[in-house]
């Protein structure tokens, strides 16, 4: 379901466990000249597997026409192969 959008964007993705022992997987997106010397500000977002492409759609918009700064992402999800997902993410967006 990733899109490359050929702008220069890294996504890495990282898995995660809460004290509950719910698996959660992070998606880590890094501005297309991302400097580990420099400070970012951070754009948190829940729901990142059906979330990641709209959020860096819109931004890449705004970004290309020089509206905003340089953003790192961090989408949190679920695994996708949780069965109770819709549960959890109740959970995730009420606590």
């Amino acid at each position: 379901m990733d899109q490359e959008f050929g702008l220069g964007y890294e996504t890495i993705t990282h898995k995660s466990s809460s004290k509950d022992r719910a698996e959660y997987v992070l998606k880590i997106t890094f501005p297309r000249d991302y400097n580990v010397d420099e400070a970012y500000k951070t754009m948190y977002y829940l729901d990142a597997y059906w979330l990641t492409d709209i959020m860096l759609g819109c931004y890449t918009i705004l970004d290309l026409c020089a509206y905003v700064e340089d953003v790192v992402f961090v989408g949190i999800s679920l695994d996708g192969s949780e069965k109770d997902w819709n549960t959890r993410i109740i959970m995730d967006y009420d606590t």
